[in-house]
């Protein structure tokens, strides 16, 4: 009976050890989390200068990334930054560095990838990098190879600098469509579209040889 009793007494002091060190060890690793999620977090020194770089994937919605893709960053690259982020987290960078004492600029560098942002996104990144112009901070741009998305951007800059060998690529806007509708007549294939109204022109192509004057009138406004 004695050896039951000290067996049960050790097996209680060892489970209520056992819980107190797990607790303990659960605590230290919340509090470590903790701190080093603090300090990973970015510090902005006095005169600091907000980079932007535009070659940087800029999404409607927050970029959803999938455990695999940040295991494989993870060991590919450690250091390898995700180049996408929401418009919405661009625009409030920019309007907290417009009012933060300690920036005292932006940095515009890069170029816009074929697929990086459309237009309507330009433009409201341009609206808040007036805003930020506005709160009387330089801003520079720097650049190899701009075409008129950059330019449209970075022609809100104090200074502009384009490396020697680069170059500014003008072309103005266009548009082009493909008119399938000689091709399925050869081919014996037969449309019926069901439009209302002058301006629908999303059928065109399969119905026509050539653009409406409707819809050339609304491609013009929309290049104009």
């Amino acid at each position: 009976m004695r050896d039951f009793f000290k067996y049960t007494l050790a097996t209680f002091v060892g489970l209520v050890l056992f819980a107190t060190v797990g607790l303990g060890g659960l605590v230290f690793l919340v509090i470590a989390v903790a701190t080093s999620a603090r300090d990973a977090g970015p510090r902005v020194d006095n005169k600091s200068v907000l980079t932007f770089d535009l070659s940087t994937e800029i999404t409607d919605n927050a970029p959803a990334v999938s455990p695999s893709e940040v295991v494989s960053n993870a060991l590919s690259n450690p250091a390898q930054e995700n180049k996408r982020v929401a418009l919405r987290t661009v625009l409030n960078a920019i309007e907290s560095a417009a009012t933060d004492d300690k920036i005292v600029g932006l940095y515009l560098y890069g170029n816009i990838s074929p697929g990086g942002a459309g237009l309507t996104t330009l433009g409201e990144i341009r609206q808040a990098l007036e805003a930020f112009h506005a709160e009387k901070k330089p801003i520079i741009a720097y650049g190899t190879s701009w075409s008129e998305r950059d330019y449209y951007l970075v022609s809100i800059a104090d200074t502009i600098a384009l490396n020697p060998t680069g170059f500014l690529e003008i072309n103005g806007f266009a548009s082009e469509s493909t008119f399938f509708a000689g091709a399925l007549q050869r081919f014996g294939i037969g449309i019926q579209a069901v439009r209302v109204g002058r301006y629908k022109s999303a059928v065109e192509p399969f119905i026509r040889s050539d653009r409406s004057p409707e819809e050339r009138e609304q491609t013009q406004k929309l290049l104009t």
